[in-house]
């Protein structure tokens, strides 16, 4: 039987090298790491991206963007997150294009990492 990868809806998947969007040669590793702050009030609340950012095998940065989360922000979890209301005025940028930015950056070969991933 066929193995099949079932990707839940708004996640997605790395290319290999050169395929799709993923640079060739791809990147070595790359380290991540990802700031949220919170949107809803009550029950409905939860935690949405509001910063990605990413280091390179020589521990450049290659990608820092702060990304609009698509509900108003209700805590911006500034302990936690450095993010302040400040900080967001004009951010147009949203996880879709964290995403692509990130297929781009990242191959199926990149070995990926950072702490609590499956968080970010």
């Amino acid at each position: 039987s066929e193995l099949r990868l079932v990707v839940p809806e708004g996640y997605v998947v790395t290319q290999p090298s050169g395929g799709g969007i993923a640079r060739h040669p791809h990147l070595s590793m790359v380290a991540i790491d990802c700031e949220m702050c919170y949107t809803g009030v009550g029950v409905a609340q939860v935690l949405e991206l509001t910063r990605a950012s990413a280091v390179g095998p020589d521990g450049a940065v290659i990608y820092d963007k702060l990304v609009l989360p698509p509900r108003p922000i209700t805590n911006y979890n500034t302990a936690h997150s450095g993010i302040t209301a400040e900080q967001m005025r004009g951010v147009t940028t949203t996880l879709e294009d964290v995403q692509r930015d990130l297929l781009e950056l990242v191959a199926a070969e990149t070995i990926l990492i950072g702490h609590s991933l499956e968080n970010d």
